[in-house]
């Protein structure tokens, strides 16, 4: 599945340039503050995996995708 850009399906802001989460609207995802956000209320990691998808692959801090996305386009 493509890497694109996605939105935060909870608060709006910008999620990262991450593949798309098949339980997720096409251009969502999560980002990372708001799985904080979660886990803080009590939700589980089994739950975010199901919801929205694998920490560095559906979603995870935008720092570390453009560290990715840098080092493969120094290759």
């Amino acid at each position: 599945m493509a890497i694109r850009n996605l939105t935060c399906c909870c608060c709006g802001n910008p999620a990262g340039k991450w593949q798309q989460h098949w339980n997720r609207d096409t251009g969502y995802g999560i980002c990372a503050a708001c799985v904080d956000w979660q886990r803080s209320r009590g939700v589980t990691d089994a739950e975010i995996l199901d919801l929205y998808g694998k920490e560095f692959i559906n979603w995870g801090r935008i720092v570390n995708a453009q560290a990715h996305e840098d080092k493969e386009t120094s290759q």
